[in-house]
């Protein structure tokens, strides 16, 4: 992967089921030129973490949004000369654990 966004040069890159915990840090994910945005999971199961990598060279926040239920992480862009784009991605595992909780 890191190989692909080096020769690609996307200005974003989401990525669902990463399977990274606390125990993976933030330097270990890092790839130059990049920001990182992730969510783990709080429950004891795994898969469903979501990333997202940003162009470091983008003005770019993370949207918090406080739910034990969703692996689902926001950001907000901002390009020279645009308007704002915000930007996201949702584990869809995730979605499943929060029906079967409410149900």
């Amino acid at each position: 992967m890191r190989v692909e966004i080096r020769v690609l040069e996307p200005d974003i890159v989401a990525i669902t089921e990463s399977w990274v915990d606390e125990r993976i840090s933030d330097e270990e994910l890092h790839i130059q030129g990049y920001a990182i945005f992730r969510k783990d999971r709080k429950l004891e199961i795994k898969g469903g973490e979501v990333l997202i990598y940003v162009k470091d060279n983008l003005a770019v926040s993370e949207i918090k949004m406080e739910n034990d239920f969703l692996e689902e992480l926001w950001c907000k862009l901002k390009y020279k000369g645009h308007r704002e784009l915000l930007t996201g991605v949702s584990s869809s595992s995730s979605f499943y654990l929060f029906i079967k909780a409410i149900s």
